[in-house]
């Protein structure tokens, strides 16, 4: 008795299925990749430069990444704060945790750098109007 046939067709599903299976799931998972992630509304904006972790500097003055910092790059994946010690400066959205230090930060695409946001450090216009 040939049973290994009864099992794979009960298992394995019909080749154009699993084609289509497939194909819609590689559709979602691009279309989730260029669509803009929501922030929390908490969220400012900033320039990020990881000097020798946890130590940043933040938008030109030294700060500080809490203990469980998350920061997530621009397809949303988590990174470490050392990958990103390499001295560049990073545009991005970041939250603060209550004693002050930055606990979630978003590395921006440059779609969404050209969305509004409010940043901790006024712009020239806010300082010279004193807004």
């Amino acid at each position: 008795m040939n049973t290994t046939t009864r099992w794979t067709s009960a298992v394995l599903p019909h080749p154009r299925t699993a084609l289509a299976l497939g194909l819609l799931l590689y559709a979602a998972t691009a279309a989730q990749a260029d669509a803009v992630r929501n922030f929390p509304p908490a969220a400012l904006r900033g320039q990020l430069e990881v000097v020798t972790p946890p130590a940043v500097q933040l938008d030109g003055k030294a700060d500080q990444l809490s203990m469980g910092a998350r920061i997530r790059d621009t397809r949303n994946l988590l990174v470490t704060s050392a990958t990103l010690a390499d001295g560049q400066v990073h545009l991005v959205n970041y939250t603060r945790d209550p004693q002050g230090q930055l606990n979630e930060v978003w590395l921006l695409t440059d779609e969404e750098a050209a969305l509004p946001r409010a940043s901790a450090s006024p712009s020239w216009y806010q300082r010279w109007f004193g807004l």
